[in-house]
């Protein structure tokens, strides 16, 4: 029996409103305003409203294929962060992201066929209404939902373009930029060039353009990080 998985979030109940725990469920019950998009067999669903009393965004990871996904959880919460538009209309993490390093924190949950994970994200009040989509960044499962007016707090932008996550699912030009001259800006104690410097290598990019990538990255990093740019080259090599 697929037992639902509890996930630690800010999912609290509204006075009135019944609430749905997270959990993996049948499709037989998803809320009927859940909406398919054609031809998608997995997809994403948030039922976004800045209008609703509801001191949480109810989410909808919908598999309706025949086999299981599954994604990373970080703490026993899924990495669902909000996107907002920039000022040339492309979309861009809103929230910076804190990492756990402690790999026992890291646990995976499936979802089989003809399922769904229901889960949320928090809504408040007394936030401006903007446009918004929720997006799970998970590298087996990189997904993201409708978009739509809502209230999601403090945004910050910069500091999310300069966190691990930001390295993770960035471009190839974003990685590079970190691997020269990372920011200060992020909100993890960790060495962003060296992680920079590894994702060149981690077979994610074409490795004509990583090669080039790394070259330019040791002809201009500190002395001390041109080791680490070597292995990195030899890792690529090694990769397929």
């Amino acid at each position: 029996m697929w037992q639902s998985i509890v996930v630690a979030m800010l999912w609290g109940a509204t006075p009135g409103l019944a609430a749905v725990p997270p959990g993996v469920f049948a499709n037989a019950d998803l809320p009927e305003q859940v909406v398919r998009p054609e031809i998608a067999e997995v997809f994403l669903w948030a039922d976004l409203n800045p209008d609703s009393g509801l001191g949480r965004i109810p989410v909808y990871l919908v598999n309706m294929s025949e086999a299981p996904i599954s994604f990373t959880l970080d703490a026993g919460a899924p990495p669902l962060r909000p996107d907002v538009q920039d000022s040339l209309g492309a979309w861009v993490r809103a929230h910076a992201n804190y990492s756990s390093w402690c790999g026992n924190s890291y646990s995976t949950l499936t979802v089989p066929p003809h399922h769904h994970y229901r889960m949320d994200y928090v809504r408040r009040a007394d936030a401006p209404v903007r446009r918004v989509r929720l997006t799970l960044y998970d590298k087996k499962l990189w997904i993201s939902s409708n978009d739509g007016l809502d209230r999601i707090p403090s945004l910050d932008a910069s500091r999310a373009r300069a966190d691990v996550m930001s390295i993770e699912f960035g471009t190839i030009d974003h990685v590079t930029e970190m691997a020269l001259e990372p920011s200060e800006l992020g909100p993890e104690p960790v060495d962003l060039q060296f992680i920079a410097i590894q994702e060149l290598a981690s077979g994610r990019f074409p490795k004509e353009a990583a090669r080039a990538a790394l070259i330019r990255v040791r002809s201009q990093v500190d002395s001390s990080k041109v080791d680490k740019v070597d292995q990195a080259l030899l890792k690529l090599e090694g990769n397929s």
